[in-house]
């Protein structure tokens, strides 16, 4: 069996990044924004930003992100708010699991060097994730609702 390893991103990984957000996007029935989301990655990457790979056997296999902003409920204090937490779909779910949490591993490690709050996003459909995170001290603070809405025709 091959070892996972996490590594930062650097600019060459964004198109294959950005690949593994299409997919997630499909996956999840979100609308998908190639040049939003390339922008995002490299204004990322410029500002210090986590953004790491997961590889195996050299193969990128999942990918987390985490941008830093000011706390909403402390503006003297900083959060991490992960905007990508995918491995890919192809993986069999235990190895997608093991993914997940090793890319969990790496948010965590990264606000705690910052010393910072980490606030992390769970599909309805990973449950078990959510589960997960709750069993490791996360708490579920609020219930997010999606609506795409269309601009003026």
């Amino acid at each position: 069996m091959n070892k996972m390893t996490i590594r930062p991103l650097d600019i060459e990984d964004i198109p294959m990044v950005v690949g593994m957000l299409r997919e997630f996007a499909e996956e999840m029935g979100y609308p998908f924004d190639e040049i939003t989301a390339h922008r995002l990655l490299e204004l990322g990457i410029s500002v210090g930003w986590l953004q790491s790979v997961c590889e195996e056997a050299g193969k990128p296999i999942g990918a987390c992100c985490a941008m830093i902003a000011p706390h909403l409920a402390d503006s003297a204090s900083l959060m991490a708010i992960e905007y990508v937490w995918h491995s890919l779909p192809s993986l069999s779910g235990s190895k997608r699991a093991r993914v997940m949490v090793a890319l969990l591993n790496e948010m965590e490690r990264f606000a705690k060097s910052k010393n910072i709050c980490l606030v992390v996003s769970t599909s309805e459909q990973y449950k078990n994730l959510g589960k997960y995170c709750e069993r490791k001290g996360y708490k579920l603070n609020e219930h997010v609702y999606r609506k795409e809405v269309q601009a003026w025709a």
